[in-house]
């Protein structure tokens, strides 16, 4: 049986939500609690309608990344403006990939200025990277 649940959050819409379950409204709802900019509530809110469940800020050893997608190990960062402009911060996201790899982990990367263009095409070609089979 599918039950229906509302969420109401920071995003700009209301959106409409079919999970199998309780627990996966809940995750969904802590998932959107830890969303810590417009860019990751405008792709989370995506993949949402999209049917892919990803969880945020999720903590990979002394790591935390933007989004995973656990049972294929992929990572998925968005690399907003403030957070990724110096050399310094772009030497730390590349020894940050570099052992997440190490670790096993596929890493995904979208600037904020591609999710704020058409974060629909970002969602659409990670699905084609990823495979439809995690819908």
């Amino acid at each position: 049986m599918i039950d229906t649940y509302w969420f109401v959050s920071n995003f700009r819409n209301v959106i409409r939500i079919f999970v199998s379950s309780l627990e996966e409204a809940k995750t969904i709802v802590e998932n959107i609690s830890k969303l810590e900019s417009p860019i990751e509530e405008m792709f989370y809110n995506e993949c949402l309608k999209q049917n892919i469940r990803v969880d945020s800020q999720y903590h990979i050893k002394n790591y935390r990344v933007d989004f995973v997608l656990k049972n294929k190990n992929i990572v998925i960062e968005l690399d907003g403006h403030e957070s990724h402009k110096t050399k310094e911060q772009r030497t730390d996201d590349a020894q940050r990939e570099r052992f997440l790899q190490q670790e096993g982990w596929k890493v995904i990367r979208y600037t904020g200025s591609e999710i704020y263009k058409d974060v629909n095409k970002c969602v659409k070609q990670f699905i084609s990277l990823i495979g439809d089979t995690q819908r």
